[in-house]
């Protein structure tokens, strides 16, 4: 169990860094903020029919400044209208962005690739994350690409050709 001081040092924490950074003391600098995380690309809880549209959801944090810019793309083509937020909204010592972005799967899907590319002034290249669309599609793989069957096992090896 956290004990009650520790909560409220690191509620706290944040606040005082701003203070710090604001202060007009020669005497102090400012701590440098962490440097920005990997981005971490999610998509649905369970797999999905081909067809309708999906949510795909992209987080990093550690920006400051504020100004962060995503960009969606599937097989290295952009996509149209991600949604995308920083947080927290007022002024603070370091930001975190959440996009989605809403894909809707085909069956050749399966081996398409969605990447979320992020960038921001402190980033010599952008950071990407990536989630692979064959994770999120039901249905069959496509022709060729289990030539081993169910669970490796080859289906001639069995009467019937059944598993």
């Amino acid at each position: 169990m956290v004990q009650p001081h520790f909560h409220r040092f690191f509620c706290l924490a944040p606040f005082f860094l701003q203070l710090l950074c604001t202060a007009k003391l020669s005497s102090l600098s400012c701590p440098q903020s962490a440097s920005p995380s990997a981005p971490s690309v999610s998509g649905p809880l369970s797999r999905a029919d081909p067809g309708p549209p999906v949510t795909f959801t992209c987080m990093s944090g550690g920006f400051s400044p504020r100004n962060i810019t995503v960009t969606w793309l599937k097989n290295g083509a952009r996509l149209p209208a991600p949604q995308t937020q920083v947080l927290p909204e007022h002024e603070n010592v370091s930001y975190s962005v959440s996009s989605t972005v809403g894909v809707s799967l085909t069956p050749g899907d399966a081996r398409s690739q969605l990447t979320c590319q992020i960038e921001h002034s402190t980033l010599p290249a952008p950071l990407h994350g990536t989630y692979h669309l064959r994770d999120a599609l039901r249905g069959r793989s496509p022709a060729g690409a289990d030539p081993w069957g169910l669970w490796g096992l080859r289906r001639t090896h069995y009467p019937l050709g059944r598993v």
